[in-house]
């Protein structure tokens, strides 16, 4: 019979003691000094759906420990096929309690402030409290969410980070200091009702377009569904991106992708355009092209309108 006094056991892991042996594979990548700024970075991540998801699961793996983390919605059987946190085990969770409980596995060292209500007027100076730097990853139709906390941020001068996963492609543009500002690139008025103001943000958000030649893109279902087409490697891809510029904001290293410059890179075909839209939506290639598209869409602005929030 084997002596079980002799069966080796897995060491006990205490991680207010081991943060660096759990994240040493890092080094050499970063330094032990930049790994200490991550450590010490808050970072807010407003929505936790496909990018957001994917991108709080990078982060907590890249050794981040300070989260504020909003989202309003529960976990839905459509969300499987690319949000990292869905499961089976978690439907009809809350995406706050799952997440959180998905950072402090990882993590345990973590201090995560939750906000259930997800990004509002009367929430969002809580939300953006000590933060060194937002995700934007809130759904593409909450434009007054959205709207919200971008102006807040600019006000605050802290970094936004967005991505949007487009068929086998993932977008990014880095708002903050030294930007040009939320409003100036997508051309966004006060007079502008929500439709103009969401063909102006989907047009801004993909400039060279390189989605449009691998989706099957039916407006009328896209209408319908209330939601557009999403893959998982694109997901994961604009997770990737955003995780990779933030620790290039915090650790001064490298040099951001920063409005009016815009990444999208094309998983399928292997092409990658990074690029500055000088004037943002003001150039008459961008205007062209959001007359094409509120044309194409101006049939369905009713229905439209009605989902916008």
């Amino acid at each position: 019979m084997e002596n079980l006094a002799s069966v080796r056991r897995p060491p006990k892991i205490t991680m207010k003691s081991d943060y660096m042996k759990s994240f040493e594979r890092n080094i050499g990548v970063i330094s032990e000094h930049e790994q200490q700024i991550v450590k010490n970075a808050t970072v807010a991540i407003a929505g936790l759906g496909g990018i957001g998801g994917v991108t709080v699961s990078i982060l907590a793996r890249m050794g981040f420990t300070r989260f504020r983390i909003a989202d309003i919605d529960r976990f839905e059987i459509q969300n499987l096929n690319r949000q990292a946190a869905s499961s089976h085990s978690v439907l009809g969770k809350k995406k706050v309690d799952v997440i959180r409980k998905m950072i402090m596995d990882i993590n345990p060292e973590a201090e995560i402030t939750c906000f259930y209500e997800g990004v509002q007027p009367e929430n969002v100076d809580r939300f953006l409290e000590k933060t060194d730097i937002v995700v934007d990853a809130i759904d593409f139709f909450c434009f007054n969410a959205r709207n919200t906390l971008q102006l807040a941020c600019e006000k605050l001068s802290i970094p936004v980070a967005f991505s949007a996963p487009l068929g086998m492609t993932a977008t990014f543009i880095l708002f903050g200091p030294g930007s040009m500002g939320y409003r100036e690139y997508f051309d966004f008025r006060d007079e502008q009702d929500a439709f103009d103001k969401l063909i102006r943000f989907s047009v801004g958000i993909a400039p060279s377009a390189l989605h449009r030649k691998h989706i099957d893109f039916d407006p009328k279902k896209l209408i319908e569904l209330e939601t557009g087409p999403s893959l998982a490697p694109a997901v994961h891809l604009g997770g990737a991106v955003i995780a990779t510029e933030i620790l290039k904001q915090l650790t001064k290293r490298g040099t951001s992708c920063m409005a009016p410059e815009y990444l999208q890179i094309d998983l399928f075909k292997g092409r990658m355009v990074k690029r500055k839209l000088l004037y943002g939506n003001r150039g008459p290639l961008q205007r062209m092209k959001i007359r094409v598209a509120s044309y194409r869409y101006g049939k369905y602005k009713p229905r439209i309108l009605s989902f916008i929030h």
